[in-house]
């Protein structure tokens, strides 16, 4: 199967969501929009694409373009690349082709994938066919995390793990709220939280000017417990009007505080304010399979979403190709230092 593959500019954006928007499982890191975030860090270029056939679109990714050593470039298509049908062999053997001959254009040494989609048995050995293989990981699949929103709030509460009710009425009874938004003054109290987490843990935190553009594109949300007056929990959830979806992306905790277990009631203050917006899908992301106990300190954090109730649901892993000889990679990688 040979497609063609499109750039799509500003004025076929409309085109491009709408395709993106009528496939299950599209998060808003695959609209047109996103395509603003990934351009907000500096240095990086974002390309939204459309692959056809001669019937018409059959497949859509938005590309980060990241520098990679002098001159070249990592291409990375996180939650896509979007598929019409994702059980088709064929169709991801063209999609991948397409996109594989793109990045080499544009100076790509790896194409990196991340379908954010329902497990589809029947394609998966294509990917390792056509060269894409698991990135820093031994399986071709992962998991997600579905809550469903149509049940009430008090539905929604009781299907929580009993710990998790307990510390979310718990912490309503020391008085505290949670205050949700897109607003500056927000953003800075999460952006305190996140940091300090991150900065505890050894690990990077994206670009405050990249949260900014999430929420000035209304692609975000701001969720802050507050207790006394202090943050002590927040998270930040991607969504996109047009889909139903919304997606848990990042978090961060005030450890100074303790006897405030707050994090079970943000979750499910910011469920019922996603509900009211008309979301049928909180997606708590990216999970370990249930089998593997070599998760180690991601552990935790497996056991805490799945408390949070909803369902497992099996998703493709994170995928790479290299577009390049290995000499060449080898190359830019020392270049890149």
């Amino acid at each position: 199967m040979v497609l063609t593959l499109r750039e799509i500019g500003p004025n076929d954006a409309d085109a491009f969501d709408t395709f993106a928007a009528a496939q299950p499982g599209t998060i808003a890191m695959q609209m047109a929009a996103w395509a603003q975030v990934i351009e907000a860090e500096p240095g990086v270029r974002a390309r939204c694409v459309l692959l056809s056939d001669g019937s018409g679109p059959v497949a859509s990714a938005v590309l980060s373009l990241r520098p990679y050593g002098p001159g070249f470039r990592g291409l990375i298509c996180y939650g896509g690349p979007i598929l019409k049908d994702p059980s088709s062999p064929d169709l991801w053997r063209g999609v991948l082709a397409a996109l594989s001959r793109y990045g080499r254009r544009q100076r790509g040494v790896f194409l990196r994938i991340w379908p954010w989609v329902p497990f589809a048995e029947s394609a998966a050995p294509c990917l390792a066919q056509n060269g894409m293989l698991p990135f820093e990981r031994e399986h071709a699949y992962g998991y997600t995390r579905y809550v469903d929103l149509s049940p009430s709030p008090e539905e929604l509460l009781a299907q929580m793990h009993s710990s998790g009710r307990r510390d979310a009425r718990a912490c309503e009874r020391k008085g505290v709220r949670v205050e949700h938004g897109t607003s500056g003054d927000l953003l800075a109290l999460f952006w305190q939280l996140y940091t300090q987490s991150n900065a505890q843990k050894g690990l990077r935190s994206r670009p405050l000017p990249t949260l900014r553009a999430m929420l000035a594109g209304g692609l975000g949300s701001v969720h802050v417990a507050l207790w006394e007056g202090q943050p002590t929990q927040g998270i930040l959830l991607i969504h996109h009007p047009a889909l139903p979806t919304t997606y848990f992306l990042c978090a961060g905790t005030n450890r100074e505080i303790s006897g405030i277990p707050a994090g079970f009631l943000v979750h499910w203050k910011a469920m019922q304010w996603v509900r009211e917006r008309g979301f049928r899908v909180y997606d708590l992301g990216g999970i370990g399979n249930p089998e593997d106990p070599s998760r180690g300190s991601l552990a935790s954090v497996d056991a805490f979403k799945r408390r949070l109730g909803g369902d497992d649901v099996r998703i493709f892993g994170e995928h790479q190709k290299v577009l390049v000889p290995a000499v060449l990679l080898r190359l830019a990688q020392r270049l890149r230092g």
